[in-house]
């Protein structure tokens, strides 16, 4: 540094510090291995350096970087979500790094093993695997029961699994869980199989603190839990005699008054995923979305949700399906006034409608779905929900807006994976035993998770590969960031689950939406992804899990194992 700024005092230091660049702010650190020793020992050699090393540990310097290299640049976030003013110097710094480490690396990554376990006894076979948004804890779903693990860090690279807790339905029956799309750490659970058991309907919420509190308790509900958002609560009666679409009930109030969104028979076809997106509600199913407002739910009875706009697809498709905007979601850091008082901390708000404001970005969002093909197994259809027009700066637009929703829907090229049918080879020394080509459908998208961000994992075969946001030409000569599914080298081999994904796919290589829960699925509850750690977690076919961390270091062998 220049002998001129040694002089100064560390507090305006620090503020000088805090405009510099994280490249800057490590290079400044790089000095001789005997200088930086620990921080409470004595350091030996130049003072000067041994003063910027310390300086720039500061917590308010980390604050700005997290803010203007994280935050304001809507890179998702790393680690569970908390206000700023509980993140110590050291977790801002390893989030920062860690985030923009994934921004720079994407998708030039590796797969390491964090942690995996070992197993033994007849619990240890897991039905699904979730990640708490964070992805430093996760649950598992084991027949009955629901595990609360804890990823623990241990001094050095070395990780380790904390069992955290476990609940069981009173009933003891097999269940799956979905996570809320608004609050963190709060899930809902219901039977996993839709027919032959007890409706039943439960909202948790779970922390390390108090792993599971029972916050809402339906004994009998109408269908099966497919999803939970805020308040509402979705269950599925689309396979009910009777059944007209998704019923929508109010778990806050607890009260027992549906909101019904309705299925038009032999039109829209069977009911595949929902998700928020611009202040409504849109709903999935094969032939198309359809768009419905955020209902208000009676204490009692029922009322009928109508639609507002309806979109349907060129070709059907069926699960898995995935969202993403491209965007990771909002968060609003306070403003980088230089003259402000960085170490007085804000808390930052986050928008669980995935979406990032249009000054910001510069582009009114948009939202990518992706399905797997019913009649090609082997491709992925892609369609995106486009804005109109510019919802700032025309104000008819900003009117109409609140009456309506003003989005198309363009179609992006399907994609297909390289090579579109993959069978193993017979005879050949690895595949020996697996079977003839005659025993397996073609290489279909088995699993699809996708974050706001449009970073994810799928899994193709036994193949599992990223996703990335790249850029889509709609015509005639307009272009928007969507997902791009990644043909490289694979990241990881799953398991195979042969029988439940011969039995997931019928003769025609159509899936088979009506049957049980593993039909429903396919492999998809069997993987999830965290987009802000950039690490999935996976179900071993044989009982336990993996948990893969990208771009990490390879642990010692045995050093991230331990027993369920």
């Amino acid at each position: 540094m220049n002998g001129s700024m040694d002089i100064l005092v560390d507090d305006i230091l620090i503020q000088i510090l805090q405009t510099l660049s994280v490249h800057a702010l490590l290079s400044l650190r790089k000095v001789s291995p005997a200088l930086v020793k620990d921080e409470t020992s004595e350091l030996k050699g130049d003072e000067t350096s041994r003063r910027y090393y310390l300086l720039s540990k500061h917590r308010c310097i980390w604050y700005a970087r997290f803010c203007a290299e994280v935050l304001a640049r809507n890179l998702p976030p790393p680690g569970p979500h908390l206000p700023l003013s509980m993140l110590s110097a050291t977790e801002l710094e390893r989030r920062t790094l860690r985030a923009l480490h994934l921004e720079q690396a994407w998708p030039r990554l590796s797969a390491n093993m964090l942690v995996s376990t070992e197993h033994h006894g007849s619990d240890s076979h897991v039905d699904q695997v979730v990640f708490i948004p964070g992805g430093t804890e996760l649950l598992t779903v084991q027949g009955d029961k629901v595990v609360h693990w804890l990823i623990v860090s241990w001094p050095g690279i070395a990780q380790g699994l904390k069992r955290v807790g476990e609940w069981t339905p009173f009933d003891e029956v097999p269940c799956r869980i979905v996570k809320d799309g608004e609050a963190p750490g709060v899930i809902a659970v219901g039977p996993r199989e839709p027919l032959g058991s007890r409706r039943f309907a439960k909202v948790l919420s779970t922390s390390l603190k108090a792993p599971f509190v029972v916050l809402c308790d339906y004994a009998r509900v109408p269908g099966i839990v497919v999803g939970v958002w805020g308040r509402l609560l979705l269950l599925d009666t689309t396979r009910e005699l009777g059944g007209g679409g998704l019923e929508l009930l109010d778990w806050h109030a607890q009260t027992t008054g549906t909101a019904l969104i309705p299925r038009p028979p032999d039109l829209f076809g069977s009911f595949l995923d929902f998700v928020a997106f611009a202040g409504h509600l849109l709903v999935v199913w094969e032939c198309g979305v359809s768009v419905f407002p955020v209902p208000h739910v009676p204490a009692d009875g029922q009322v009928v949700v109508e639609h507002k706009r309806v979109f349907m697809f060129q070709e059907a498709i069926t699960r898995p399906v995935g969202f993403t905007t491209c965007i990771a979601r909002r968060v609003v850091p306070p403003r980088l006034n230089p003259s402000a008082n960085l170490g007085r901390d804000a808390d930052w708000d986050v928008d669980w409608d995935g979406q990032c404001s249009s000054s910001a970005m510069g582009m009114s969002p948009t939202l990518t779905i992706a399905g797997r093909s019913r009649t090609r197994p082997e491709s992925m259809s892609m369609v995106m929900l486009v804005p109109l027009v510019d919802t700032e700066n025309c104000e008819k637009a900003a009117a109409a807006y609140t009456t309506a929703f003003p989005y198309r829907l363009a179609f992006l090229q399907p994609h297909l994976p390289n090579p579109p049918w993959q069978y193993p080879s017979q005879g050949g020394e690895e595949d020996e035993g697996i079977g003839s080509i005659d025993d397996y459908p073609p290489s279909a998208c088995t699993a699809l998770c996708l974050g706001w961000s449009g970073r994810g994992v799928f899994v193709v075969g036994q193949e599992l590969r990223l996703v990335s946001p790249g850029l889509h030409i709609l015509p005639p000569y307009e272009m928007q960031f969507g997902p791009v599914f990644e043909t490289g080298k694979p990241l990881y081999r799953v398991d195979q689950h042969r029988q439940r994904d011969l039995n997931w796919l019928d003769l025609n290589g159509t899936a088979n939406v009506e049957g049980g829960a593993d039909e429903r699925h396919g492999c998809g509850d069997k993987v999830d992804f965290d987009e802000g750690m950039g690490r999935f977690v996976v179900a071993k076919e044989h009982g336990g899990f993996e948990v893969m961390q990208l771009g990490q270091a390879a642990l010692r062998k045995d050093e991230g194992r331990c027993r369920m």
